[in-house]
């Protein structure tokens, strides 16, 4: 049985985690950024940095929704046709990875 596809995808995975995380985080930091600084040049402190914040976090927040139920859908609907297919998930034995048990 190999292990290195599996790992392979974990690692995959996570980077892909991350690199939302930050994106998340940074979209929302630049947009307060953006906000802080208009409002220090148009004098009204607080406003446009907490529109803008909210602005951020709302847009990012949608974005994550349909993107990763996007990304879920297309996984259910690989698993569906792989069934269907005849090809079965998880399945070990000889001829399965490529290498002999």
């Amino acid at each position: 049985m190999k292990l290195v596809p599996q790992q392979r995808q974990a690692n995959t995975a996570f980077g892909d985690a991350l690199a939302a995380a930050f994106e998340f985080a940074a979209t929302i930091a630049v947009f307060v950024g953006v906000g802080f600084g208009l409002d220090l040049w148009l004098g009204t402190l607080p406003v446009l940095t907490a529109v803008l914040a909210v602005f951020a976090l709302t847009g990012q927040t949608v974005r994550m929704y349909f993107s990763y139920g996007a990304e879920i859908e297309r996984q259910q609907s690989e698993r569906r046709e792989g069934a269907r297919g005849g090809q079965g998930l998880g399945r070990i034995g000889p001829g399965t990875d490529g290498g002999d048990l």
